[in-house]
């Protein structure tokens, strides 16, 4: 576990919100390796899964028919998390700018338009 730096008096707001920032694209990459661990996993049981079908399949035995659409279901999600974290983890890492009244007006715009459509 990774442990979350404590709010100290001594720092500023900024460099709270640095750490923080930190934090949080440190506990993001262990979710992505942890996800990603968990994938491998499922992948795992999928192929011993069809390997097993496919000896069985001369025997006529039916071998966890049922179980493979829920692997499949598993390792999709599993699949998407990784994808959202690493989306947010580049977010995170991305500088800052500085947001202007320009920038503000652009933004309720796009909002407007993108509730209109």
């Amino acid at each position: 576990m990774i442990p979350h730096p404590a709010p100290t008096k001594t720092h500023s707001p900024a460099d709270q919100a640095a750490e923080d920032a930190g934090y949080y694209r440190r506990v993001l990459h262990e979710l992505i390796d942890l996800s990603a661990d968990l994938a491998r996993t499922v992948h795992g049981q999928a192929k011993a899964q069809a390997e097993a079908a496919a000896e069985s399949s001369g025997t006529g035995a039916d071998v966890g028919a049922g179980s493979a659409p829920e692997l499949a279901v598993a390792f999709d999600r599993i699949a998407r998390s990784v994808r959202h974290s690493i989306a947010l983890a580049r977010t995170l890492s991305e500088p800052v700018r500085p947001c202007t009244a320009r920038d503000d007006d652009a933004h309720r715009t796009a909002v407007r338009k993108r509730i209109i459509r």
